[in-house]
């Protein structure tokens, strides 16, 4: 079993209701969690910051895609933010804390 399996399935690491739905409000509405009192606890701050970045990507993939009259490129560049936010919710869903590709990456290294 690997790693991740095993934190999954051990209850103990596992965040209460409360705790899960800041962090889940973090990739939907990233500044609401900060005035929480939840925004202290580890696991949702880890959680806003990859909410933060994505929601920069969000922007920036809003803005490219306008620049772009082809609307296949459009729809990809949609689905990877699309595809990354799903494994956002998914992992805090699950109480992970496993950085999202390249958001992650980048979360880590500004915060």
């Amino acid at each position: 079993m690997g790693n991740n399996q095993t934190q999954f399935l051990n209850k103990e690491n596992e965040p209460d209701e409360m705790v899960t739905f800041w962090a889940i409000t973090s990739y939907i509405i990233f500044l609401l969690p900060l005035i929480s009192k939840y925004k202290k606890n580890e696991f949702v701050r880890f959680h806003l910051r990859q909410g933060f970045i994505w929601f920069l990507s969000l922007l920036v993939a809003y803005i490219f895609a306008n620049f772009t009259l082809r609307l296949w490129l459009k729809t990809i560049i949609y689905m990877i933010v699309f595809v990354l936010w799903c494994f956002g919710i998914t992992n805090v869903l699950l109480g992970k804390t496993k950085p999202l590709p390249v958001i992650g990456w980048i979360a880590e290294k500004l915060f």
